[in-house]
C-alpha cells in the first residue's frame, strides 16, 4: 500500500500520511509523494484546501530514526525541506489535522500548514535534540514565529513533548477537538475556506508571511543539519535509539 493516500471530495483533498506502524515516520516514498502530490495541487485552481493528516494513532513520528544513517546530506534535506516550503507557500489553505504525535519533521509538517487543529491524544516535540541534531524542514523557522525566538529555544534545548492543551494554551495549535471529531472539524474547516474567494485567500497568505525569505532559511538550516548528521553526538543517537538504551553525548 502506498505510503501516501490521496482523496478529494469535491474542493478539498486529504492528503493521510500512511505508514501507521511507524507512527508515520518520513519515508523516501512518503518524502516523494508529498512533493509531488503538492506541486501538482498547487497549480490546481479546482482545489480550495488540503487537509493533512496521518493514519492509525499518529500524525508523524518524523524522520525514520533507523534509516538516518544513509542520509545524503544537504541535497536531501533540501530536498524534504521543499514538502514545507509548498506547505507555508502554495496558494490553497492548508489544514492539519493532528492525531497523536506530531514530532521532529513531522512536528515542521504541521507548523508549515495555514491551520492546526488537534485531537485530545496530539502530542508535539521538537525532539531533534535528542538525535544529536538541530532542526529540519523548517521547523525552528515556523516555531519561532508562532511562539516567539525565547520559547522556541526552550522547546528545541529542552525537547520535551507538550500534550494538545498546552499546544493550545501556546499558541501552537488553532483548535483543540475530541478525537473522534477531528477529521469531520477538519474537512468542514477546509470546505469554509474552499468556499472563501481563493485570489484574496492567497494574497493574505503571502502578505502574511513572514518577513524573513522561507527559502534563505531553509538552505541555511539544511547546512546546519547536514553538519549534525556527520557528529558522533548524532552517530551515537541513532545507535541507542536501534539498541533501545539512552545515548551517551
Amino acid at each position: 500500500m502506498s505510503d501516501l493516500l490521496e482523496t478529494r471530495e469535491g474542493d478539498v483533498v486529504r492528503l493521510t500520511l500512511n505508514r501507521p506502524d511507524r507512527l508515520n515516520a518520513l519515508s523516501d516514498a512518503m518524502t516523494t509523494g508529498l512533493r509531488d502530490a503538492l506541486s501538482r495541487i498547487a497549480d490546481d485552481a479546482s482545489v480550495g484546501a488540503v487537509v493533512l493528516t496521518g493514519a492509525g494513532r499518529g500524525f508523524c513520528a518524523g524522520g525514520d530514526v533507523q534509516a538516518m544513517s544513509a542520509r545524503e546530506g544537504v541535497s536531501e534535506l533540501r530536498a524534504n525541506a521543499e514538502i514545507t516550503r509548498l506547505l507555508a507557500e502554495m496558494p490553497q489553505s492548508i489544514i492539519a489535522a493532528v492525531n497523536g504525535a506530531a514530532a521532529g519533521a513531522g512536528l515542521a509538517l504541521a507548523l508549515a500548514c495555514d491551520f492546526r487543529l488537534a485531537g485530545a491524544s496530539a502530542r508535539f516535540g521538537t525532539a531533534f535534540l535528542r538525535l544529536g541534531l538541530a532542526s529540519d524542514m523548517g521547523a525552528a523557522f515556523f516555531l519561532r514565529e508562532l511562539v516567539g525566538a525565547a520559547k522556541a529555544k526552550e522547546l528545541f534545548l529542552l525537547p520535551d513533548t507538550l500534550d494538545a492543551q498546552a499546544a493550545l494554551d501556546l499558541g501552537l495549535v488553532n483548535r483543540l477537538v475530541p478525537d473522534e471529531l477531528l477529521q469531520q472539524e477538519a474537512v468542514a474547516l477546509a470546505q469554509r475556506l474552499a468556499a472563501g474567494p481563493r485570489g484574496a485567500q492567497a494574497a493574505l497568505k503571502r502578505l502574511l508571511a513572514p518577513a524573513e525569505p522561507l527559502g534563505a532559511w531553509l538552505a541555511r538550516e539544511a547546512q546546519a543539519q547536514a553538519d549534525c548528521v556527520l557528529s558522533a553526538d548524532h552517530r551515537e543517537a541513532v545507535r541507542a535509539f536501534i539498541d533501545k538504551r539512552p545515548p551517551f553525548f
